[in-house]
This record gives C-alpha cells, sequence and structure tokens, in this order.
C-alpha cells in the first residue's frame, strides 16, 4: 500500500495488542511456554556470544572485553544481526539444531516450574507486558507526537471507563407492571399447556424417574425418625412379652 509504512503499522497494532491483553497473556499457559522458549533462546544466544567473545579475546583484548563487560556482547550480536541472513543460508543445519535444542531445554525447565500462579506475579508480568506495549507503539512511528497520543489514548481507555454518563434506566409504571406480569404469565401458562399436550411429557415417567424433592439432609433426618420409631417399637413389643 503506497503511502503507508506496514511494518511500522504491525509493530503499532502488536504493541496495542500486547497491552489491551496484558492481563489475559498473563495468566495464559500458551503464552508462558511460548515466551519462556523465546526467552530462552535470546538468553542462550547472548551468554554463548559473551562466553566466545572472552575465550576469543586474550591478553589485552581480554581485559578489554572485561571492562566493557555486555556491551561488547551486544556488538557482536549487532554484528550478527546484521549477517543474521548470510548466517541462516551458509549454516542453516547448526542453526536449525541449535534453536532445537535451546527450545526443548526451555519447555523442559518452564515445565519444570509450571505456569505462574501468584496473583502478584501475574500482576507483575501484566505491567511488564503493559510497559513493553507502549515502548513498542512509541518505538513504531518516526512521528513521535502521533506515537505518544496513541499510548496515551490507549492507556486512557483501558483504565477509564468509556461510558462515563450511562444511559438513565427507565422504570415501569404500575400499569406498565401489570400489564407486563399478564402477559408474561399467559404466555408461561401456553408453554406449559403445549407441554403437557406433547408426546414429551410423560407424568408417570416423570414421577418416577425424576430426581427426589427432597434434600439429603431432610432425607437422614427422616431414615433416623424411622429408625427411632422402629426401635421404640421392637422395646414395646419387648415389654409386652414380659
Amino acid at each position: 500500500m503506497k503511502g503507508i509504512d506496514v511494518p511500522a503499522l504491525m509493530l503499532m497494532l502488536m504493541g496495542a495488542t500486547m497491552f489491551w491483553n496484558a492481563h489475559k497473556f498473563s495468566g495464559n499457559s500458551l503464552f508462558y511456554y511460548l515466551s519462556s522458549i523465546v526467552l530462552g533462546i535470546t538468553t542462550s544466544v547472548i551468554i554463548l556470544v559473551y562466553f566466545v567473545s572472552k575465550f576469543l579475546l586474550r591478553g589485552k583484548m581480554m581485559y578489554l572485553t572485561i571492562a566493557t563487560g555486555w556491551t561488547m556482547s551486544f556488538y557482536l550480536i549487532q554484528i550478527l544481526w546484521e549477517n543474521i541472513q548470510l548466517i541462516l543460508v551458509e549454516y542453516k543445519e547448526f542453526v536449525a539444531w541449535y534453536i532445537l535444542l535451546t527450545s526443548l531445554i526451555s519447555f523442559v525447565i518452564a515445565y519444570r516450574f509450571g505456569p505462574v500462579t501468584n496473583i502478584r506475579t501475574k500482576r507483575l508480568i501484566q505491567w511488564f507486558l503493559q510497559m513493553a506495549g507502549l515502548v513498542i507503539m512509541y518505538y513504531s512511528s518516526y512521528f513521535r507526537e502521533a506515537s505518544t497520543f496513541c499510548c496515551i489514548l490507549i492507556f486512557l481507555l483501558y483504565n477509564f471507563p468509556t461510558n462515563m454518563f450511562p444511559e438513565r434506566r427507565k422504570l415501569l409504571t404500575e400499569d406498565q407492571y401489570r400489564k407486563e406480569g399478564i402477559r408474561e404469565t399467559k404466555k408461561a401458562l401456553n408453554e406449559l399447556k403445549e407441554y403437557c399436550a406433547s408426546p414429551k411429557c410423560n407424568p408417570w415417567k416423570t414421577f418416577m424417574e425424576g430426581d427426589s424433592h427432597l434434600s439429603d439432609d431432610e432425607c437422614q433426618e427422616h431414615d433416623v425418625e424411622i429408625t427411632r420409631i422402629i426401635e421404640e417399637c421392637e422395646y414395646t413389643d419387648d415389654d409386652e412379652d414380659l
């Protein structure tokens, strides 16, 4: 589409979706496992690049690496990202096996600990996702004023009710209430007559196979009373025999 930056629009929609559905995502098991796998793959790449940089750069360069720390690792990751297409073409089998292995390990670890159940932890995840969504929305466009307006708008729509002035409920007058009662009563009686006249209605079957109208406590109380009466009768018979 001419004049529309599709990737930027997709980022905006993705950020808005992440912000709006953060509460659902924070308690969703599928999202938990998928995010754990993605986080595991990303973290493993960062750790791998960090250790490779420490092993390859020795001597004075090693001290430089220690001084820069994660900055050097992120620099190497940036170089890898710029050449990602070449890496995927030249070493596609290695990359596929690496992703498969790290995904499996991440899934096993996530499955071992299970989805998040603590309410406060879910709330923290929700806030993190919402902040990430706002950041994605903000950086999705070079027109910062528009992206800022979108962030503020979705924040207000999410946290404040859209219907601040609800429509006043109209109450029935006494005459309308009486007519409504008569109409609904006639309707219910007609439906009952139709059901009784239909083949589906079998009073004897309903009486024999229907659920008991007594509660469990009432049945138990009845059994106790019957047992007491029987015991009294047996005791009376014994006295008469004597």
